[in-house]
């Protein structure tokens, strides 16, 4: 998993460069088409990172992804929005290298096509030479509203509802163990006999479906209250399903 923001200036301008002497059409688009696998057809999304340069034309590149790996180091990330927040956020790349020689300043604008279940990689091992984990709790909402400017080409702002988290326990990554906490969703219908089949046949089901979490461990399984679920400390995948009711 290559991560988009790459500190080497030099290898990012000649990549870029690279682009800017193909072709000189405005965008230059390098689709990597995925192949659909069922996979990719649920976890499947696609970055889109577009290099904005004063006075020259702007160039797009595309780019798969599963998952979407979050920097969570900074002291001014406490919840998954504020970690998205900074994930999207303009940066500004300097000394590029231009076609023509000269070099320039650039931004850098993220937005995404996301999947079906977008899955969010907390990336508690990232910043420490020592392969410390960063072990502070991190606020992740049981719904989540990704806002129109983080999308590409939607008219209206998406809602995630959480499923799943995956947690880490223990100090280093090279060992540990790693449980998970799971939606299910049980129907509580019990006059299956009754064949009513009146126009308010989905809200009742809906009324009915109640929902539980349960927490596996390897062979162990058991019912959990969503308080727990909410508040794991070691949280490390993150798993959103779009909400289609919306």
């Amino acid at each position: 998993h290559h991560h988009h923001h790459h500190h080497d200036n030099e290898a990012e301008g000649d990549g870029w460069s690279e682009v800017g002497k193909k072709s000189k059409s405005s965008i230059v688009r390098n689709e990597i088409k995925l192949q659909e696998t069922p996979m990719s057809s649920i976890f499947g999304g696609v970055m889109r990172l577009e290099l904005r340069r004063r006075g020259m034309k702007n160039t797009v590149s595309t780019q798969p992804f599963h998952e979407l790996q979050l920097d969570i180091h900074s002291p001014y990330v406490h919840t998954l929005e504020e970690a998205l927040e900074e994930f999207m956020s303009p940066r500004e790349i300097t000394g590029l290298k231009a076609a023509n020689g000269r070099t320039v300043d650039a931004q850098q604008h993220v937005t995404i096509s996301p999947p079906l279940v977008l899955v969010f990689h907390l990336k508690r091992f990232a910043f420490n030479e020592m392969g410390e984990k960063i072990d502070k709790f991190i606020h992740y909402p049981p719904s989540l509203k990704l806002p129109r400017r983080m999308l590409h080409g939607e008219r209206q702002p998406l809602t995630y509802v959480l499923r799943s988290v995956v947690v880490h326990h223990g100090k280093f990554l090279s060992g540990g163990h790693y449980t998970a906490y799971c939606q299910m969703r049980m129907s509580n219908n019990n006059n299956t006999t009754n064949n009513n089949t009146n126009n308010n046949n989905d809200n009742d089901k809906k009324k009915n479906n109640k929902t539980t979490w349960l927490h596996l461990n390897d062979e162990n399984m058991t019912f959990v209250d969503a308080s727990t679920m909410m508040s794991q400390a070691g949280a490390y995948l993150l798993f959103y399903e779009r909400d289609e009711d919306v």
